[in-house]
């Protein structure tokens, strides 16, 4: 279900992405990691990114299930539930074991709930066929299950701290797994998205340290430089997010404003026509790209441009602000009313469009 789900959500890799060997030389190693955090939950974390594969660890690793496959089968017939629970294990992490990549990650805590039934299924069935022999270790057995329980039970405290936010969850994993890109990306997103732009630079650019063709952070770094007012440092980055991806419609839009911003009308918009071509859905490109028109004379193209954003996001204060301005420099003031009125019911806090309307109000009344 796992590698139906995820082939469907593009999240399956393609075999050329990534050696066989490599694949199957992680899978030995991750087989043996589930193994250890099973009997010692320490140093978990939400993401385990690709690391180089040392061949010593391959060996060692492939040795313990050799040897643990080696014993649950001599033991078959007396005890049974060692096969069945280790054959459990071994097969239903299968499909996620990594031979087939599902992902950009090693291995998964996320995918370990079902196989770590057929250890533990060993585990108790093991311990209660001991007991069943030595009676004397019926009560010592109790009180170590106790202790194990409650210790288990501490340590799921302390790791449920780590998810009560983003950064403590992200930074945490940074300490378990150094030089993620995948993490340092997202927690660059993250300080982005509540205004601290100097620190999601500082995570963006070790993404960029681990792979300078990245087009989401190149893309991230150019908008966190944009919204500093620093378009000229952020234009490179949208150019070469773009040669990295050219199909990456954010990085085209981005690029747009950036060059609208320093005056470049042409160019902006020759770049929000392309990312409106990549995204047919993104009604905010339109809404940038109507006013843009509108602003070098194409006043009907930009007007069309707006209703197209407005059938695309009907709730978008900034495309009805936009019409509205359009409307109201094209001497239709009454009719620009109604659109400022519209962006002020959706968005109050949108200052720009209360204050059109307020002018727009202002010269309908001396027209009177």
């Amino acid at each position: 279900m796992t590698f139906v789900a995820q082939s469907r959500g593009g999240a399956v890799r393609a075999f050329v992405d990534m050696p066989v060997s490599v694949r199957l030389a992680n899978a030995i190693i991750a087989y043996a990691k589930y193994l250890w955090h099973t009997f010692w939950p320490h140093h978990l974390a939400f993401y385990y990114p690709y690391a180089n594969v040392n061949v010593w660890h391959v060996l060692l690793a492939a040795v313990i299930l050799i040897i643990i496959s080696a014993l649950c089968l001599s033991q078959r017939r007396r005890r049974p539930f060692l096969i069945v629970g280790w054959l459990w294990f071994l097969g239903t992490l299968v499909p996620v074991i990594g031979i087939v990549q599902v992902g950009g990650q090693s291995m998964a805590d996320r995918y370990y709930y079902i196989p770590s039934i057929g250890l533990f299924t060993a585990l108790v069935f093991g311990v209660a066929d001991v007991v069943s022999r030595r009676r004397s270790l019926c009560l010592g057995a109790s009180a170590a299950t106790g202790v194990v329980l409650v210790a288990l039970a501490a340590l799921t405290f302390r790791q449920i701290q780590l998810w009560r936010d983003t950064f403590t969850l992200f930074e945490h994993s940074l300490r378990i797994a150094p030089g993620s890109l995948a993490i340092e990306y997202n927690l660059g997103l993250a300080f982005s998205d509540i205004g601290k732009n100097e620190e999601a630079v500082e995570h963006l650019e070790k993404a960029l340290a681990l792979d300078p063709n990245f087009a989401l952070a190149l893309y991230s770094m150019g908008l966190t430089r944009a919204k500093q007012g620093r378009f000229t440092e952020a234009i490179p980055f949208y150019e070469h997010a773009i040669r990295s991806e050219p199909k990456l419609p954010p990085a085209h839009a981005g690029l747009g404003m950036a060059l609208a911003a320093q005056g470049k009308t042409e160019s902006a918009m020759m770049e929000l026509r392309e990312a409106a071509r990549l995204d047919p859905e993104d009604a905010d490109v339109r809404t940038n790209l109507g006013l843009l028109l509108a602003q070098r004379g194409k006043v009907s193209e930009g007007i069309d441009t707006l209703h197209d954003a407005l059938r695309l996001s009907p709730n978008s204060a900034e495309a009805h602000n936009n019409l509205g301005i359009i409307l109201f420099t094209t001497g239709k003031t009454r009719e620009s009313i109604a659109e400022f009125e519209a962006a002020v019911r959706l968005n109050p806090s949108l200052e720009k469009a209360s204050e059109n309307l307020r002018q727009a109000e202002a010269k309908v009344a001396a027209e009177r």
